[in-house]
């Protein structure tokens, strides 16, 4: 955003995440730690990277690693809905990650799940849309409602300081109260609050996020961050790999 949310205003879930937005260049990555109440669920690491022609066509990938406890009942991410380790590699119908509102579609993924390596062209087996959604929006699905056409009112935007491997991270902490409102193909996304704390001192602007839905709470704590220093884990052509599971 181009000007501070303040309290009172109507803003929309992915103008939330482009406050005090950060670019992120090839080779930086996060870890978060999610959390469902008081229980750890997993740590999910974020690798971003550039083009690659010789792994897959298209444009940059984003490659997230999670190491999980299978919870049920617990908001599953896309890559980690089971106990264990998996990388999930996905390559994006963009370039680069500059611009925190355009919205993003899978064009190829990857995975490896043990020691073995599957592709997956098709999205939809995993749930995410085949229409495309902002950078922030498809990392925390799970998290946050894929749709994020609802408009909601800020409650409060405060500085805070978080201190991230031995880092001060200097934050704004932005709360929006979001109504209930109807899906697209019918029923009803529940009144939520989505509370982020947003810092441009590290890559994508998100430290800390914060949903509170039905009474409960669910959240991601960046643990540790670096700049310029990822090396992808999958690294073979996505035409050398066999289809996932289920998968054409």
């Amino acid at each position: 955003m181009s000007s501070q949310p303040r309290a009172g205003d109507s803003i929309t879930q992915s103008q939330l995440f482009a406050y005090l937005f950060r670019a992120p260049q090839a080779g930086d990555w996060l870890r978060y730690q999610l959390n469902a109440g008081a229980n750890t669920i997993l740590t999910k690491t974020v690798g971003f990277g550039a083009p690659d022609p010789d792994a897959a066509p298209g444009g940059a990938f984003i490659e997230i690693s999670t190491a999980s406890l299978a919870l049920t009942g617990a908001p599953a991410m896309p890559a980690g809905s089971v106990g264990g380790s998996v990388v999930w590699k996905m390559f994006v119908d963009a370039a680069d990650f500059t611009d925190p509102l355009h919205r993003y579609s899978i064009t190829g993924s990857a995975f490896k799940i043990g020691d073995g390596l599957f592709r997956l062209r098709d999205s939809m087996t995993l749930g995410t849309p085949l229409h495309g959604v902002p950078l922030q929006t498809l990392l925390w699905s799970g998290l946050v409602p894929l749709d994020d056409s609802r408009q909601g009112i800020v409650a409060q935007n405060r500085p805070q300081d978080l201190i991230v491997s031995g880092h001060t991270l200097h934050c704004a902490d932005v709360a929006v109260d979001f109504p209930e409102a109807g899906l697209p193909a019918g029923g009803r996304f529940p009144a939520q609050r989505i509370e982020t704390w947003q810092s441009p001192d590290v890559p994508l602007g998100t430290v800390r996020v914060r949903t509170t839905v039905m009474g409960q709470t669910y959240s991601a704590d960046l643990i540790a961050f670096g700049r310029g220093t990822y090396h992808a884990t999958i690294t073979a052509p996505l035409d050398s790999m066999a289809p996932f599971p289920g998968s054409k």
